[in-house]
């Protein structure tokens, strides 16, 4: 009855070393992000003046400069030595643009919930450029029934800033603020079919 006993001690405690190690194995890898495209919410919060120059000696007033949310979209891209090569795509007032490897360091965390430092410029318009500096928090969740795949996933701005330059080629007037970043995953291949514009998948030809 006690060597019974010993070797039922004995199996519980193989079978849960055996179960603890699947317990904590990482599901996801930092690569299954590169195919994930993201709907942005981007919106900013600002004060602009007229730039101090040998024509404006003395600047000029100081003036709100805020924007109302607009709408772009990211895709994570490539990952390589802890950093996507992201494709971000914004509307500059005409047509789409996307721009393409643009570096997204991740400074901590896992696949599922890690912090990253995003850094770009947009161009607004033909006579507005803008420059971001962006920390954001980005989590997700795999499918069930996948491997790999991510079928949840969202991000969030930890707080942000930019600088604008209005003026081509003389930039006469500079803002600078906050800024908003907030991404919804857009699920699956139909739907990113069907969501985001052609000239974000692909870089278009210019006129």
């Amino acid at each position: 009855m006690r060597m019974k006993k010993i070797c039922f001690v004995f199996f519980i405690a193989i079978t849960l070393i055996g179960i603890y190690p699947l317990g904590i194995v990482q599901a996801l890898n930092f690569a299954d992000w590169s195919p994930i495209w993201f709907k942005v919410k981007v919106s900013e919060t600002g004060k602009a003046g007229i730039v101090v120059s040998p024509l404006t000696p003395n600047g000029g007033e100081v003036v709100t400069n805020n924007e109302k949310t607009y709408t772009a979209y990211l895709n994570m891209g490539n990952y390589v030595d802890s950093s996507f090569s992201v494709n971000y795509c914004t509307f500059n007032g005409s047509v789409w643009e996307r721009q393409e490897g643009l570096p997204m360091e991740v400074v901590g965390g896992e696949p599922e919930r890690f912090l990253t430092l995003f850094n770009f410029n947009r161009r607004q318009s033909q006579n507005i450029t803008e420059q971001y500096w962006v920390a954001i928090e980005v989590k997700g969740k795999e499918a069930s029934n996948t491997v790999g795949e991510i079928n949840s996933a969202s991000f969030k701005h930890l707080g942000g800033i930019f600088l604008e330059e209005i003026g081509t080629p003389v930039i006469t007037q500079r803002g600078i603020g906050s800024v908003k970043f907030t991404g919804s995953l857009i699920k699956g291949t139909e739907e990113v079919e069907s969501t985001v514009p052609e000239c974000c998948k692909i870089i278009c030809p210019t006129n």
